[in-house]
């Protein structure tokens, strides 16, 4: 809910003495979002508005099979299962005739073009010692299926001002309404097979099925999706979440001499949300009927960081500042959930004609608070010697009483080698030169609030309820810890050009996961400080002023990173977690554990796979598993290039990702040899063997399909490095000439493409698919074209 026209600057902190202040909330970095302040003068008025539609990326023309497609790969799947597709008697008829008939689109019926509408009204300046900054906004987006959409108003109010020379204070308010209207609603799971899912239902559903009878009604006679037709899902299901929020914080600065500030900053952040998921009595089984499922939560974060800063100069050349504080937070989430079966269908509430035994009610509370204590102290010399060092006490309620509190610092050092006296004859060259080191230990609570208790659950055994336990105690559960080393080394050249180095460590001991048990004990797994991950890497930046004149100004810029992790260590006696996707000992951080799929045998088209010598089998039972590569990339960047002429400008970003491998888990349902019976496949699974001698090629499909050539393995193993043009915006600026006649200070107008094309390998919408690298029949990426005028008072 913040709008990205109110920030002013966004700072990354990812060294290990920047980010140590804050605690265990930089236990992964920090991301410092500084919001728009008033400035004296003249007020200001700015309105925005923007308009876009919205498509479904697909640069690599993925798609499902057509008509005659489909019909030859039902063909062939049956003959090679024993049976005559051209037996009129036989359950498997499937005559080419089928071929002829009218065709269902079915991702086309599911989907649509999106639209976009954005408005923003912002005012802002000062008078006297008064300043303020305030903003109002609206956003309705429509998403490339029919009902899923987005509506959010926001308003912001930030205001300034000094009471005295010595007193100062401020308020940031900010509140907001949201509305997500979602068939993919995380009440009822509407995502992955769900045949309300449309991704999965306009892949899944064949193409020879109608979505509508010949009088305009819905077909249900869908077996295959469990009778659901899922344009009837979309349309006929009520699913959405509102959330109401609010975030405000007023601070008080208090300087009784020049060299002395106290500070205190009090916060509250609070969100109300509802939740509603009707579903009809045709999505669910027949003896669940009608349902409704809805949740009221609600959370709150209260914050208050006090803190005393001591800023002096010595002698003109030693500059000293010294900062204590001390921080305390508590977060409340509590819940109430109703369930209903058989509601009625013409007024879909609670309360109407359900039954007691039809209903489910559920409720839940959740609390953790922490305390801080913190100080911090640097020096410099003569801006050329600088060092600084910190440290904090966390104490954090997800841990028992004997392991709360953890105590964390950090070093840091760096040399402004240009204001040294033997650089001033090369300082028209080398304008900067900086070499940086830090050293930091910060910890990591970011497990659930009561991990360490042994808990229980209520069940219902033979109609009577009871309780069970269903969670381990731990006591001596404890932080994780952050230990990270870095260097750096930033330059600046011939007044045009920038660049950062960075090389970084980071080992992480005492882990918070949830490490598996025998199931002796009674339980899956338990949370504990296990295992030890080294991350490592470097990251640079550069960007240049390639002209700057006049008329004329050309800029890029251009980012890498490189990560390397490993696992050190796990717990006593174990050299692995999971299972497809694993944490192995001496491997990287993830590993795919997956069974080595060997191709296709030329002579009859059945899988091949390799047992554990290495030598061809088609026996599934006898092929081995390996170690098959990692969702991380080898490395990631990004380039951006602007240009600009008498008010024209052309901005241009790019993001790439290289040598991470993508598990493509749908392909395994849309590729399946025959598996999934009448199941559509995607196009490129016509690419199957036909007769002996077929080479790099898909197995032969077979009518439900029993020899598990379509088991998840290295089959379905991709590259997902990628290229994408993120955004492209052309812009024009009105000469100020023009604009003063109409009373405006400034008039721009521009379009946007946003992914607008991504070259990529993979046999998917879209080859990003987050940190575990498997594909999950979400949301697709979209693309999206938008114009926009911004006007100035």
């Amino acid at each position: 809910l913040i709008n990205p026209s109110d920030i002013a600057s966004v700072t990354v902190l990812k060294d290990a003495a920047a980010a140590s202040i804050y605690g265990s909330r930089a236990a992964n970095g920090v991301i410092l979002i500084t919001t728009k302040s008033g400035e004296s003068g003249k007020s200001k008025i700015t309105a925005r508005a923007r308009y876009g539609v919205s498509t479904l990326a697909n640069d690599n023309d993925f798609g499902m099979a057509n008509l005659e497609e489909y019909v030859q790969y039902q063909r062939d799947a049956r003959i090679n299962a024993g049976y005559n597709p051209d037996d009129p008697s036989s359950e498997y008829y499937f005559p080419q005739a089928m071929a002829g008939r009218r065709a269902t689109n079915w991702m086309k019926e599911l989907t649509r073009n999106g639209s976009l509408q954005e408005y923003e009204l912002i005012a802002s300046g000062g008078a006297g010692k008064t300043t303020y900054y305030t903003s109002l906004s609206y956003n309705k987006t429509n998403g490339i299926v029919p009902t899923v959409g987005f509506e959010k108003m926001q308003i912001r109010a930030n205001l300034d001002t000094e009471l005295n020379k010595w007193l100062k204070m401020g308020t940031r308010l900010h509140g907001g309404y949201m509305k997500v209207s979602d068939v993919q609603n995380s009440l009822l799971g509407d995502s992955g097979l769900a045949p309300t899912n449309p991704f999965y239902s306009g892949m899944a559903l064949a193409p020879t099925m109608n979505a509508y009878n010949e009088d305009g009604s819905y077909n249900f006679d869908l077996p295959f999706v469990f009778n659901v037709n899922p344009i009837a899902a979309i349309r006929e299901q009520d699913k959405y979440d509102k959330q109401y929020k609010f975030n405000g914080t007023v601070y008080l600065e208090w300087k009784p001499i020049k060299q002395l500030t106290f500070r205190t900053n009090n916060s509250i952040e609070y969100a109300t949300t509802t939740s509603r998921a009707y579903s009809p009595a045709f999505v669910n089984t027949a003896s669940y009927g009608a349902s409704l499922n809805t949740a009221e939560s609600q959370y709150r974060i209260l914050t208050t960081s006090n803190t005393i800063a001591y800023d002096d100069l010595f002698n003109d050349d030693h500059s000293v500042n010294v900062l204590i504080g001390q921080e305390a937070n508590a977060y409340e989430y509590s819940f109430l959930q109703g369930i209903s079966y058989h509601v009625n269908q013409q007024r879909p509430y609670h309360s109407v004609g359900v039954s007691v035994e039809d209903q489910r009610v559920g409720d839940g509370l959740i609390e953790a608070a922490m305390v801080s204590f913190f100080g911090v102290a640097e020096y410099n010399y003569k801006g050329r010697y600088y060092v600084k060092g910190s440290i904090r006490t966390d104490g954090s309620s997800k841990f028992g009483p004997d392991n709360r509190w953890g105590t964390f610092w950090a070093a840091s050092a760096s040399w402004n080698i240009h204001n040294e006296d033997f650089m001033q004859d090369i300082k028209s060259v080398l304008n900067q030169l900086k070499l940086r080191y830090s050293y930091g230990v910060n910890g990591n609570d970011n497990i659930a609030s009561y991990a360490h208790y042994g808990l229980y659950s209520d069940v219902v055994y033979n109609g009577i309820t009871g309780q069970l336990p269903s969670q381990l105690q731990n006591r001596k559960l404890t932080w994780e810890t952050n230990k990270t080393h870095n260097i750096g080394i930033d330059f600046r050249l011939f007044d045009r050009l920038n660049g950062s180095i960075d090389w970084y460590t980071r080992r992480t001991e005492d882990m918070l996961i949830a490490s598996p048990l025998p199931y002796t004990t009674g339980f899956a797994s338990q949370a504990q400080n296990v295992g030890k991950i080294r991350n490592s890497g470097v990251e640079v930046q550069l960007d240049a002023e390639i002209f700057n004149t006049n008329d004329f100004k050309w800029t890029a810029g251009v980012n890498f990173a490189a990560n390397r992790s490993k696992v050190l260590e796990l717990a006593p006696g174990q050299d692995f977690i999971g299972t497809t996707l694993r944490y192995v000992k001496g491997e990287q951080l993830y590993t795919y554990w997956l069974y080595d799929y060997a191709g296709v045998n030329p002579q009859n088209g059945n899988a091949l796979w390799r047992n554990e010598e290495g030598l061809l089998t088609e026996n599934y039972g006898e092929a081995r598993r390996i170690n098959a590569g990692s969702p991380e990339p080898l490395w990631t960047g990004g380039f951006n290039t602007e240009l600009s002429w008498r008010g024209i400008s052309l901005g241009i970003q790019l993001e790439a990702r290289y040598g991470n491998k993508v598990l493509n888990q749908d392909r395994s349902l849309f590729e399946a040899d025959g598996f999934y019976g009448d199941s559509n496949i995607w196009k490129g699974a016509m690419n199957y063997w036909k007769k002996p001698g077929d080479t790099n090629v898909l197995p032969k499909p077979v009518y439900n399909n029993s020899s598990n050539s379509s088991a998840i393995s290295t089959r379905y193993l991709e590259d997902g490095s990628y290229l994408r043009i993120k955004d492209i915006t052309l812009a024009y600026s009105l000469p100020s000439k023009w604009t003063k006649k109409a009373l405006m200070s400034g008039v721009r107008i521009y379009a946007s493409a946003l992914n607008l094309y991504t070259f990529h390998n993979m046999n998917y919408w879209d080859p990003e698919h987050g940190t575990s690298g498997a594909t999950i029949i979400s949301y697709p990426m979209t693309r999206s074209m938008i114009v926009g005028v911004d006007i100035t008072f």
